[in-house]
């Protein structure tokens, strides 16, 4: 599986920084897919509690359609399929 490199620098709670990031030859952090995945569902549940004011609503089934919704991304963009935007 490929790994995504990073530029920036962790840091821990309390501003300093955390334990040591497995780096490729470059010295950059490597990140793998599936602590990214994890990001991403994360970020998605937040945006759906957002659309609905915070109110009502279960976290799990925020999470539930979150991880539905990248992983159909994900698809996507693995096969070639999805949407990039651009000009044309």
């Amino acid at each position: 599986m490929q790994k995504t490199r990073i530029e920036s620098k962790r840091r821990n709670d309390r501003g300093g920084a955390s334990a040591p990031t497995p780096a490729d030859d470059d010295g950059r952090s490597v990140v793998a897919p599936s602590d990214l995945r994890a990001e991403m569902v994360s970020v998605a549940a937040y945006f759906i509690a957002q659309r609905r004011g915070f109110t009502g609503g279960c976290a799990e089934d925020d999470w539930y359609a979150a991880e539905a919704e990248i992983d159909r991304r994900l698809a996507k963009e693995s096969t070639g399929t999805g949407d990039h935007g651009g000009c044309g």
